[in-house]
């Protein structure tokens, strides 16, 4: 038995142009009233619809309160928020006894996981209240054809308000699905290869053509039409392709420039590490130099210390030895005239002869002491020599060590260190070391001083280097930014001319589809259903 034919899926009533619902994302079967599914999806921004006079503005409708409370309905509501959030959110711990029953926590976050993938940054309030708010304003924007009251939100999970809620959810499941299917063929048009161009390039050309034919219906029977259009379109494309060169060729400079920005830092540190090593050189040389003054003060100070107290005792000595000898030549006159006394006739006084025994005597006694005077003095100058040698010994150790010292450091800095000092003898020698091994000092101080003073310079070029590289890298990088900016500008373009021919061709099936109806199903529709058909 025939039954009467049904208006096509999505098409409007006849009472004024509507736009058409999509079949895979309506929350309608196919047996529900059309008139209930008037509004249409739509995944863009409140501010990014576009206002047409083809079309009706969507009018918030009522869902069959047997249809949505139905068990069957529920379940497959269910089922595909379910099967939805363990595709994309395997480690979700939702359930679907949580779906069909859930809390206002676990109803919010639902809600995210799923409206997620519309808006990757999107995080809803920890509020209830303000989620409530937020979750209606939401699915008005997005379009969802049945109007979401405040008082609903506050009843989530309840059995009589909850099926509108859970409707709202698969709803927003088939547009998060319809927006990735649309998202996945636009990045197969957008392929490298030959094909993939091909079809961008006649896609452009039918969108192009389309807008210049709505304006001008005799441009196509122009010469040249199609090619001129497909030509500037290639020449849209590329220089797209123009842009990601440049984009190349600019992040190769800017990773360039990072390269040489790093090794110019990392040479710049060592020049510095550099001058550190010299300048603790200089102050280790300046301590040096230091030493050996004072080393020399005090050698000199001690040497003529030791050499005035020598030079006392041999001069006492001198006088003793003097002394001693006059004492002998007395003593042997005496002793002389004694002698000619006994050998003589002719005898001496006894005063006399005891005058000459006192003065003898007296003579013998300062021989004496003189004798122990000059023993003295000569253990004394002993003493003296031996002070005077450890002290030499000591300062000219201490010559040899500073002098290896600073052939260490001649050594470190790659000079010759073959330049010695000879083994000091006496104090001359000593004090002439002394002044050779400051004048190695001096030579090496003005050879340290001279290198910083070129690592200074090396330093204010690089610096300069630096600073042009540092420019150069701006430059560079606000190419970067404009070209980026350019490129997203195009596809921008791109992508809002496609959403304008997508609607174009809604709007044309619809208007094509009403006078279908009107012209050829009306006169069917307004008969009694065919109840023989035999006949």
């Amino acid at each position: 038995m025939s039954k009467t034919p049904k208006r096509p899926y999505g098409l409007g009533t006849g009472q004024g142009m509507k736009t058409p619902v999509m079949r895979h994302s309506s929350i309608l079967p196919p047996s529900a009233s059309r008139t209930q599914a008037a509004g249409r999806l739509t995944i863009a921004d409140a501010s990014m619809r576009r206002t047409s006079t083809l079309f009706q503005p969507t009018t918030a409708t009522k869902l069959p309160r047997d249809l949505i409370s139905s068990h069957s309905y529920k379940q497959d509501m269910v089922a595909k928020i379910w099967n939805f959030i363990n595709k994309y959110e395997q480690d979700a711990g939702i359930s679907p006894e949580m779906i069909l029953a859930p809390t206002s926590n676990v109803f919010r976050d639902i809600f995210e996981m799923i409206y997620s993938h519309l808006s990757v940054d999107y995080e809803s309030p920890k509020n209830i209240q303000e989620f409530s708010a937020q979750f209606v304003r939401i699915m008005e924007e997005l379009g969802f054809p049945v109007a979401i009251k405040g008082s609903t939100m506050m009843t989530i999970g309840v059995a009589t308000s909850y099926p509108l809620l859970l409707a709202a959810l698969g709803w927003l499941v088939d547009t998060v699905t319809a927006y990735k299917a649309i998202h996945d063929k636009s990045h197969l048009m957008m392929r490298d290869d030959e094909g993939g161009q091909k079809g961008v390039v006649r896609y452009s050309f039918l969108h192009q053509a389309f807008k210049e034919y709505k304006q001008n219906r005799n441009i196509v029977n122009e010469p040249d039409y199609q090619q001129k259009c497909e030509e500037k379109i290639k020449s849209i494309y590329e220089d797209t392709e123009n842009f990601e060169e440049q984009e190349k060729a600019l992040t190769a400079t800017l990773a360039r420039l990072d390269e040489n920005l790093e090794e110019k830092r990392n040479h710049n540190a060592q020049l510095h590490q550099e001058i550190a090593k010299a300048e603790l050189e200089i102050d280790k040389m300046n301590e040096d130099m230091a030493q050996i003054v004072d080393v020399l003060q005090v050698t000199r100070k001690e040497m003529d210390k030791a050499t005035k107290n020598l030079e006392c005792v041999a001069s006492e000595r001198e006088k003793a030895e003097r002394s001693l000898a006059q004492k002998k030549e007395e003593l042997e006159r005496v002793n002389q005239a004694i002698r000619e006394q006994a050998e003589g006739e002719n005898g001496i006084r006894r005063g006399e002869a005891k005058q000459l025994r006192a003065e003898q005597q007296r003579l013998r006694t300062e021989c004496q002491t003189l004798k122990e005077q000059c023993e003295k003095i000569s253990k004394e100058q002993w003493n003296n020599s031996k002070k005077f040698d450890a002290i030499f010994g000591q300062q000219r150790d201490r010559l040899m060590d500073l002098h290896n010292r600073v052939m260490m450091l001649r050594g470190n800095l790659g000079e010759d260190t073959t330049q010695n000092i000879d083994l000091p003898r006496n104090n001359a020698d000593l004090c002439r070391s002394v002044n050779v091994l400051g004048q190695i000092l001096f030579d090496l101080d003005a050879m340290l001083r001279a290198n910083i003073r070129k690592a200074d310079a090396a330093i204010s070029d690089l610096k300069a280097t630096l600073s042009d590289l540092e420019r150069k890298y701006e430059i560079a990088r606000e190419n970067l930014v404009r070209t980026e900016k350019d490129r997203e500008r195009f596809w921008r373009r791109v992508q809002k001319e496609k959403e304008e021919l997508r609607r174009e061709r809604e709007a044309r099936e619809a208007e094509i589809g009403e006078f279908l109806i009107d012209d050829f199903c009306q006169p069917y529709l307004r008969k009694k259903p065919f109840s023989s058909a035999k006949k």
